[in-house]
């Protein structure tokens, strides 16, 4: 994408902003015209994408600068939001179907009539999309908003406006309002869980940073290159959360294919693409807080105009209050006289403290300091498993351990529970192969019952299994049965804060000790030691056998 101070993107910098913001009208509306014409033609679906950036442009510019033009703009802002609602299906089946064909591609992992099947379903569906989106823009309702805005158009430039204030003078207000309304948003983000639960707050901060960065494009080229380093941020953050919604509408239509039914292997397919969808979501959250982080440090006071205080009116004077009157000293209740109480006083130097005077009936012993959220967090890979088998299991969840893939788990199980005697929660992907490997933990150990954690299914999120330890009391010592990839970006989001930044081997049966001296926190975990399967079946006790 390109940056947003461009050459010839808006008016001069010396423009009044009525005319810099009819221009930027003038130019959104041919870019809206032309964009349609070619999407018609060509169904080119990026000509549908330029088409919605043109209509999202006139509504942030109508939204900004409402007052400047003098022109009625809430019926027009209303209706193009709702061509922008009619369009939004067709582009989403477009990204979706893109996606769909790129995976097979460069995975060729799927069976080709399982992906025949998925993407047959996602044309189909984009195919009653497009005829609706056709109607859209060939109904009387589009004529008439594309009539509207033409004519409004030519109002404003028709009329004259006396004291027109220039862009230069307008820029702070302009994107102060849309600053504040980011922040305001942003907020919300970084007091929510970095889960799926968040994601509307996250769609919120979205809409209003494109606000923002469409504000800056339209008041840059009269700011001579104050914004750039403040565009850079918004445009990136921009682009951060344009992908995340991207891949949580994907994910929710994906949802919504399984539960219309598909055959198994189309079943494995859409499946597989949830998963890649909640992760790639899940990504882009964690992108998405580091760059408003930024943002927040940003330069914004020099470009920005704060609002008004309100005034508020002084407080009456405190009326007059007598001092109170001199008493006598009453005699103090420590069972000494006075007099030699006034003589160390009076012989203590001068400026120091008197000492208190402590009773000893009310001495307290001190409080001993309790260390609260310290816990440790030992990772587990399911054992050996048996190859990928679309014929015996149909889904993949199904496929279970080896026979001797358990025979050797067990074993390293026992070594596991001669490190570590005590476990408090054992917490398990839901997939057959890693629930088996949690439950003969919990029996060679006689440990606690394993529990069901989706948040640890491949491909799923580390956030969410952070949000889990959270829940977990201080002193807790929990063990997480899961899969790679999943492992090693967990290992590396409680270590380092970044999932993808530190990378280790885990191999099936591999156990990672990981501690907290406070409440989990992403990338203050510290890590121990990591153990081969190998390794752990030389620290069983001796004398048990080989079984």
């Amino acid at each position: 994408m390109t940056p947003v101070a461009r050459t010839g993107a808006g008016p001069a910098t010396q423009a009044t902003a009525r005319a810099a913001a009819c221009a930027q009208w003038e130019r959104d509306l041919t870019s809206l015209q032309a964009a349609t014409a070619i999407w018609r033609a060509t169904d080119d679906p990026e000509a549908l994408h330029d088409l919605r950036v043109a209509i999202r442009r006139l509504r942030n510019l109508l939204r900004l600068f409402g007052e400047v033009l003098a022109v009625d703009t809430e019926e027009r802002i209303a209706e193009l939001g709702w061509l922008g609602g009619e369009l939004a299906p067709t582009r989403d089946l477009d990204i979706q179907v893109a996606e769909v064909q790129n995976e097979q591609r460069r995975k060729h992992r799927w069976p080709p009539a399982a992906f025949d099947e998925v993407l047959a379903r996602l044309t189909d569906e984009r195919a009653a999309a497009h005829d609706r989106a056709l109607a859209t823009l060939q109904s009387d309702r589009c004529r008439a908003l594309l009539d509207s805005l033409r004519w409004g158009l030519e109002s404003v430039q028709n009329t004259q406006s006396p004291a027109e204030e220039g862009m230069v003078a307008v820029a702070p207000d302009v994107i102060g309002r849309c600053w504040r309304s980011v922040e305001k948003a942003g907020k919300v983000v970084l007091e929510s869980k970095a889960n799926r639960r968040s994601d509307p707050a996250y769609h919120r901060l979205r809409i209003r940073n494109k606000r923002l960065r469409d504000g800056l494009e339209f008041v840059a080229p009269s700011l001579d290159g104050q914004l750039e380093p403040i565009s850079d941020v918004v445009l990136a953050l921009h682009d951060t959360l344009g992908r995340h919604q991207d891949a949580a509408v994907a994910a929710e239509h994906y949802c919504a294919m399984l539960a219309a039914g598909a055959s198994p292997e189309a079943e494995f397919v859409l499946r597989d693409l949830v998963r890649r969808s909640r992760n790639r979501t899940g990504d882009e959250r964690l992108r998405a807080r580091a760059l408003y982080e930024r943002a927040l440090r940003l330069p914004w006071r020099r470009v920005v105009r704060e609002p008004a205080p309100e005034s508020v009116p002084e407080p009456p004077p405190p009326p007059a209050v007598e001092p109170p009157p001199i008493l006598e000293p009453e005699e103090p209740q420590t069972g000494l006289p006075v007099e030699p109480i006034a003589a160390a006083a009076a012989q203590a130097p001068v400026g120091a403290e008197p000492e208190p005077v402590v009773e000893a009936a009310e001495a307290t012993p001190p409080v001993p300091e309790i260390r609260r959220g310290a816990m440790d967090v030992y990772l587990v890979r399911h054992g050996d498993t048996f190859d990928r088998d679309l014929v015996a299991w149909p889904n993949d969840s199904d496929r279970p351990l080896t026979p001797k893939g358990e025979r050797r788990w067990r074993r390293a199980a026992r070594g596991f529970g001669n490190v570590v005697p005590e476990v408090t929660a054992i917490l398990s992907s839901p997939l057959v192969r890693a629930w088996r490997t949690a439950e003969i933990l919990a029996d060679t150990n006689k440990g606690p019952v394993p529990e069901q954690c989706e948040a640890l299914a491949p491909e799923s999120n580390p956030t969410e299994v952070l949000d889990l330890l959270r829940e977990r009391p201080a002193g807790a010592t929990v063990v997480l049965v899961g899969h790679e990839p999943h492992l090693h970006t967990l290992l590396s989001y409680l270590l380092t804060g970044d999932a993808a930044k530190a990378k280790t081997a885990f191999e099936k049966g591999a156990v990672a000790y990981v501690s907290f001296d406070d409440e989990p926190t992403a990338g203050g975990g510290e890590l121990h030691w990591l153990l081969s399967p190998k390794a752990l079946r030389c620290l069983r006790p001796r004398g048990r056998g080989k079984h």
